[in-house]
């Protein structure tokens, strides 16, 4: 809760920080302590870092992806097949 409040205040006064912007999204993305999971809102902090030149954020994007990438895959393979499937 502390951290997010201090990359809060980091990004009121410069906006561009890129730590604060990585910082804050890799808690939003993982839903640390009392804060909740947010991919979506990580995805954005992290979309802001990368158009102020960020190649940190260009990976965290590539493994957010991949992660979902791997989730989706992972259901399909275990999802039960319907008998019209299976013939």
């Amino acid at each position: 809760q502390r951290a997010v409040k201090l990359f809060q205040a980091t990004l009121q006064e410069d906006p561009q920080n890129e730590e604060a912007l990585i910082g804050l999204g890799d808690i939003l993305d993982a839903g640390m302590g009392d804060i909740p999971k947010n991919q979506d809102a990580a995805k954005k902090l992290w979309l802001q870092a990368v158009d102020h030149g960020s190649q940190r954020a260009q990976v965290k994007l590539c493994l957010q992806g991949l992660d979902l990438f791997a989730q989706a895959a992972r259901k399909a393979v275990t999802a039960p097949r319907s008998d019209s499937a299976a013939s």
